[in-house]
């Protein structure tokens, strides 16, 4: 397939999209090694892809994201930090022309404020979920039924973060 691939841009993406999932797949079989080789080859492939054609930069951050989470089980937390900050960055730009987009910045949000905390980054790490409970509960007053459940997770979630640590007036009135 990657030879199909080399000379035809659908192809390339095709075996992009392909790697992408695959990675996942074998991320949720625990065998992270190939992940992360599966992962790392489909944002190579979006990379290229995104010279010539813009439009697949959401896959690219949608790639960035999975690569992070691959890194991350590896171990290799500050690549894993560096793949999640480049697919925040992307699907923050991406965001403003399409917000169809806002569910996946607020999910990569999410796992970059897991990422900093694992590096001891504890302030940024609440500063990105609190964006994150932001974006969700923005969308959650548009469309309650599809993410009212998740907005109030997200809160949860965060105001239990931030009582631990020692933010106990802002978790109780927390109110974006």
């Amino acid at each position: 397939m990657e030879n199909l691939a080399a000379d035809d841009p659908v192809h390339r993406l095709n075996l992009a999209h392909a790697l992408d999932h695959l990675g996942t797949a074998l991320n949720g079989l625990g065998r992270h090694t190939e992940s992360h080789a599966a992962h790392q080859k489909a944002v190579d492939l979006y990379r290229d892809l995104t010279v010539d054609a813009p439009i697949h930069r959401p896959n690219l951050a949608h790639a960035l994201t999975n690569l992070g989470t691959a890194l991350n089980a590896l171990g290799s937390h500050a690549e894993s930090h560096a793949a999640l900050e480049e697919a925040v960055a992307l699907f923050r730009d991406l965001v403003d022309d399409d917000p169809a987009q806002r569910p996946n910045f607020a999910h990569a949000l999410t796992n970059l404020g897991g990422q900093l905390g694992i590096l001891d980054r504890h302030r940024e790490k609440l500063a990105a979920w609190r964006e994150a409970v932001a974006v969700w509960r923005a969308l959650a007053s548009g469309d309650e039924a599809l993410y009212g459940e998740t907005y109030r997770a997200a809160r949860s979630f965060l105001q239990q973060r931030l009582q631990q640590q020692g933010f106990d007036d802002e978790a109780i009135n927390l109110d974006l």
